[in-house]
């Protein structure tokens, strides 16, 4: 019996975990995964208001894999969501994103053909002052591999986003010493944690919001064989009690002030044996 392809994709619109002034979850709204088997999904929520101070107009989500013959597959995963507003503070019209995987199969071996992002945002503003978000996917589009990605970020030409990120030269040359290395299980355990925001962007990767927390803008995570692109991930400072004025973390002495995944898409795959 010879192996089969198992596809993976997955693409969220808006979902977390809100500790003040009470707990509080955010079930995974409009969120849809791929049939291991391929084919397509959709999500859909509109006019998402429950009173905790999110709204959403629309968030819509779609996932997508099919066969493209002589061993090669492509998963496809895309996210949308339309006039975000966050605690009145943060405000978004629309924003969107794409993951797009082409993979194939060669005896076994499962190589990277293409990895490619689309990301776009349109309307930002934090506390009321307009925001320009440049993104930049090309170090993506352009090395598909693990492997690849590592060694283009280790390069000159790469130093002011690898000072973006927050990647110092010690630990970029330790990231291109285990790409090369025979044995990859050390670099397959290392995920990177980075940004499409363009090095141009004013604002950077990491954004303090005035009464929200701090804003992680075009968040990617790449790893082996696998890519997610979350347009915004907040994680989430202490709101007061109502008509109390102390700080829920000063109250309880709590660590975790919640957090908020906003338009995430994942997209890969993998073959298995026998």
């Amino acid at each position: 019996m010879s192996g089969h392809y198992v596809f993976n994709a997955s693409a969220i619109g808006l979902g977390g975990v809100l500790t003040s002034p009470k707990r509080k979850v955010i079930p995974s709204l409009a969120s849809v995964a791929l049939a291991p088997t391929g084919g397509e999904g959709v999500g859909i929520v509109t006019n998402y208001d429950d009173g905790d101070g999110i709204t959403f107009d629309r968030a819509e989500t779609h996932v997508f894999g099919t066969s493209n013959g002589d061993g090669t597959y492509t998963t496809v995963a895309d996210v949308m969501v339309n006039n975000l507003s966050v605690f009145n503070q943060l405000q978004v019209q629309a924003m969107r994103a794409s993951v797009t995987s082409i993979r194939q199969v060669i005896d076994g071996m499962v190589f990277d053909r293409k990895f490619t992002f689309q990301a776009e945002y349109l309307g930002v503003y934090l506390n009321g002052q307009e925001m320009d978000l440049p993104v930049e996917t090309k170090v993506f589009d352009d090395n598909p591999s693990y492997d690849d990605f590592v060694k283009a970020l280790g390069t000159d030409e790469m130093a002011d986003y690898r000072k973006l990120i927050g990647l110092d030269n010690a630990q970029a040359k330790s990231l291109v010493r285990s790409a090369r290395a025979e044995d990859s299980a050390t670099a397959d355990s290392r995920t990177i944690c980075c940004t499409a925001i363009s090095p141009k962007c004013h604002a950077g990767f990491h954004v303090p919001v005035k009464g929200v927390g701090t804003a992680h803008l075009a968040e990617v995570l790449v790893k082996q064989g696998r890519r997610r692109l979350t347009l915004l991930r907040l994680e989430l400072e202490p709101r007061e009690l109502p008509h109390v004025g102390i700080a829920i973390k000063e109250s309880k002495g709590l660590s975790n002030n919640g957090s908020m995944t906003v338009g995430s898409v994942e997209g890969n795959g993998t073959y298995t044996l026998p």
